[in-house]
């Protein structure tokens, strides 16, 4: 089974409108989680932020880590930049 692309912001955090804009650039449908919106979405990104390599280097600065997107692929971009370049090699590649 193929997992969705997973995305995680914050509708507080200033780096999620530039992100959301080359989202919908892209044409890329996700399962879009807003951390600040519940609990219970909240502590869905922190078992992934709290155990994923991709934000070892992350941990113990106290940043955030979001916008982020976790693709079906299993890549974890975060920011717009990466987010092009993603696309652009699955595109490539199809």
């Amino acid at each position: 089974m193929i997992m969705p692309n997973l995305y995680f912001y914050s509708s507080l955090c200033p780096d999620t409108p530039p992100f959301d804009a080359v989202l919908q650039e892209l044409g890329l449908e996700c399962e879009a989680i807003d951390i600040t919106e519940s609990m219970a979405n909240l502590k869905r990104f922190l078992q992934v932020r709290d155990t994923a390599d991709a934000y070892a280097s992350l941990r113990g600065t106290l940043s955030v880590g979001v916008p982020m997107l976790i693709t079906d692929e299993g890549d974890y971009v975060f920011t717009p930049d990466e987010l092009k370049a993603c696309f652009s090699k699955y595109s490539q590649s199809t």
